[in-house]
This record gives structure tokens, sequence and C-alpha cells, in this order.
């Protein structure tokens, strides 16, 4: 019998003049929006890996604070589109700051395009996941820390 432990990411949310930092990527849906950051490695501390992502994704240095939200996505127990099969990802969110860009991204993922200031006040009619977490960020509060499986 084999066991698979979900995936751990670490997710950066930065915001800057009324705006939040996010990965933009596009597909057939048009453009869509995740906070920035990704998969922790094996070994890798949490604050490593999103100071790696934050310089693979986005070609910068930030100053990581608080860690503000959980959330859980996975493809389990039915697929779901636009998810890899038997996927399940543990996400942990943190309040940063943005120190500067200091180099162009060097290895975003196979469907990024970039990275986009949002205005906080189009956030809402954005494709942003997890859509539950919108109105978090445009408060710019989490009332309580873990999410489960929220979309």
């Amino acid at each position: 019998m084999s066991h698979r432990s979900p995936r751990l990411s670490a997710r950066a949310i930065i915001y800057r003049d009324g705006c939040i930092l996010l990965s933009q990527y596009e597909d057939d849906r048009g453009f869509w929006y995740v906070a920035p950051g990704g998969g922790v490695q094996h070994g890798e501390s949490l604050e490593a890996a999103l100071h790696r992502e934050m310089l693979e994704e986005l070609g910068a240095e930030v100053t990581i604070g608080p860690a503000v939200a959980i959330r859980e996505v996975a493809s389990l127990p039915h697929d779901e589109p636009y998810l890899p099969a038997n996927f399940h990802q543990v996400e942990v969110f943190f309040r940063c700051e943005l120190k500067d860009f200091v180099q162009a991204p060097h290895a975003m993922d196979p469907t990024q395009v970039g990275y986009h200031w949002m205005p906080l006040d189009q956030l809402a009619g954005a494709l942003f996941f997890p859509d539950a977490f919108k109105q978090h960020l445009i408060a710019r509060a989490f009332p309580k820390i873990y999410f489960g499986t929220v979309r």
C-alpha cells in the first residue's frame, strides 16, 4: 500500500499602494491569478521555499511576516477541472513586504505569464483562486487561520 502526502505550498500576500501583487496565468479561461508562491521541496523550510519562489516567479526579494491563512485544495474525491488527478495541496499564506525586484523571473510555472499589481477594487471581478479569499484580501484581514478546502 503506497502513501501519498499532500503537497505543501507557501504563498505571499503583498500589498502596495492599494494593490496586491499576484502571479498571472493564462489558459482557455483567459487571465487568472493566485498569490505568488509554490511548493516546498523536501528538506526545505516554508520560509526558504517562499524566498526561492519569489525569486523564481517574480524576481523579487521579500520580508516574510506572519502566517495569516491556511487552505487546502484538492481534486479528491472527485476529479476537478484544471487540477491534476489526485491533487491535494496545503497552502500557507504569509503576509510579506516587497523589498525589491532584483532579477527577471527565471522559473515561472508553465502557464504563468508574469505578475500583476491588481488594484484591490478590481479583485472582486477577477478570476482569482481561491475565490473565497477575495473578500479577506480586499479587507486585508482574515477572521481565522485554517479555512479547510475552499475554492
